[in-house]
């Protein structure tokens, strides 16, 4: 395997507006740091990911769904772990 000593991989985690903002904020976090886990487990070092949630401050807005099973399935998307690379492969 080849190792980029150079790279750093940021995890940025992403919650839904459910629930309150604190709640998904921790949520947003664990959701990071789940996948942060799985990468250093595959081989990745561990001091070259970093895990930041940033809750639920990137969602979209699906207040026009008219029932509650609609508004989770529309925002699905903000339920996710978006990973930054920087350096050199």
């Amino acid at each position: 395997m080849h190792h980029a000593a150079n790279l750093q991989l940021q995890l940025l985690g992403y919650a839904d507006r459910a629930g309150n903002e604190a709640g998904n904020l921790a949520l947003s976090q664990r959701r990071a740091e789940a996948v942060r886990e799985v990468l250093v487990s595959a081989g990745i070092p561990a001091d070259a990911v970093s895990a930041r949630g940033m809750g639920e401050s990137a969602s979209v807005d699906c207040g026009s769904e008219p029932t509650r099973e609609a508004r989770l399935a529309c925002m699905a998307p903000d339920r996710r772990v978006e990973i930054v690379a920087q350096g050199e492969i």
